[in-house]
């Protein structure tokens, strides 16, 4: 996916630089391997950095994903992917529809008081769209032209455009700065910061549920 989001990027002069894959191969039949170009980084650190990598993740969520894509990591079907932050999807998501419901499970189980003033969570009329779910700085540089670029295709994830707003919460002082120059869609984050809450809390982070979001039956002992 990285070379897809490669060739997105090349020739549009308003995005971010992408690293080439130069080749992949896995070694003993287990380790897999991904060469790419080697691009040096500025030694500068101007102070429009945080707007330029929010440029580049706005860039990057506005591209278009190929229209076989699930959800889930942009590295393959199957590769683990953060949900939440600090949570990997504990659940192979068949749908929006599905995490909807894994969501709004997740938020019926706070205290009848706070569950009464929740919102249910709707990605109604939302897309998938490629979502940085690492925002660590290093992440992130500016090459020897200050072009901005992104690296670590492994913490990119196909979701629904709410999640976006999820990851921007942080209290590091450069996830802030960069989240200020974005205008995501926040009528869902109040509701799955809840979720989130309910969610890190449980022992099982599947909640009992399937694939399509919908309660597993019990299965009877003989």
């Amino acid at each position: 996916m990285q070379q897809y989001v490669f060739n997105g990027a090349e020739g549009d002069l308003n995005a971010p630089r992408v690293p080439k894959i130069h080749d992949f191969f896995i070694s003993d039949n287990w380790m897999g391997y991904l060469v790419m170009e080697y691009i040096q980084a500025s030694p500068t650190h101007p102070e429009d950095v945080p707007e330029k990598v929010a440029s580049a993740l706005q860039w990057l969520r506005d591209l278009p994903p190929p229209s076989d894509t699930a959800i889930g990591s942009v590295a393959g079907p199957g590769v683990p992917y953060m949900l939440l932050k600090g949570l990997k999807a504990p659940i192979a998501f068949s749908s929006i529809e599905a995490i909807e419901r894994y969501m709004n499970t997740a938020l019926s189980r706070l205290p009848r008081r706070s569950r009464a003033k929740s919102k249910p969570i709707t990605f109604s009329n939302e897309k998938f769209l490629f979502t940085q779910t690492d925002m660590h700085e290093g992440n992130f540089f500016l090459d020897m032209e200050e072009k901005m670029c992104l690296i670590d295709f492994d913490g990119v994830a196909l979701l629904p455009e709410s999640f976006g707003n999820q990851f921007l919460a942080s209290r590091m002082n450069f996830v802030q700065k960069v989240a200020a120059h974005l205008n995501w869609p926040t009528h869902n984050v109040e509701s799955m910061g809840k979720a989130q809450v309910i969610i890190q809390m449980t022992g099982n982070k599947s909640l009992g549920l399937d694939e399509n979001g919908f309660r597993k039956p019990r299965t009877l002992l003989p």
